[in-house]
């Protein structure tokens, strides 16, 4: 076994024949590390892009329908159940500056809300039912189930900002288990 720089040099020369390395692997030595900087700022920026492209994407509204939504909340999982309709200037304020509102839609997507869309634009007797139901008769109307609490929404009606869906979705949010005992 070599011990001198110039044992192991001369060791290096024999042992490894430039003309047995493939192209591919004497080509990656030549990698430089300003090469692997560019690389990186590259995954960087795509990163970060995707993260600013998912925060810009609009609420992916699921269709209100009695089953589906049963069948959601049977899995003991959060939800929205926004009723609106295309006619009503004021569904339309709601869902298109509420519900487009950056920390609502991080909330939504960090806590797996699912957003439902029960359209009243031509009058359907599920929406009207869920509306019965939750004891409202007007657009529009939130309301939020933050699963596993209870069965009882929180419900909004009217013009509603998004720090009020906020306010709504904080106030159904599981307690903490308390670590000191208490």
């Amino acid at each position: 076994m070599p011990r001198s720089p110039t044992e192991i040099k001369s060791f290096l020369s024999i042992t490894i024949n430039p003309s047995i390395v493939p192209k591919f692997v004497r080509s990656f030595s030549r990698f430089k590390l300003s090469s692997l900087l560019l690389l990186v700022v590259l995954f960087a920026i795509l990163f970060l892009g995707l993260l600013r492209w998912s925060e810009r994407r609009p609420v992916q509204w699921v269709a209100y329908s009695t089953q589906s939504f049963e069948e959601h909340l049977d899995h003991n999982t959060p939800a929205i159940v926004f009723v609106g309709a295309s006619w009503d200037v004021n569904s339309l304020v709601v869902k298109q500056h509420s519900f487009e509102d950056k920390k609502l839609k991080r909330i939504m997507r960090e806590r797996s809300f699912t957003p439902f869309y029960a359209d009243l634009t031509s009058p359907s007797s599920e929406v009207l039912s869920f509306l019965h139901r939750i004891g409202r008769n007007t657009t529009p109307t939130i309301a939020v189930y933050s699963g596993g609490i209870s069965g009882t929404p929180v419900v909004l009606d009217g013009i509603v900002s998004a720090d009020q869906v906020i306010n709504a979705i904080a106030s159904q949010s599981k307690p903490t288990p308390n670590n000191d005992g208490g």
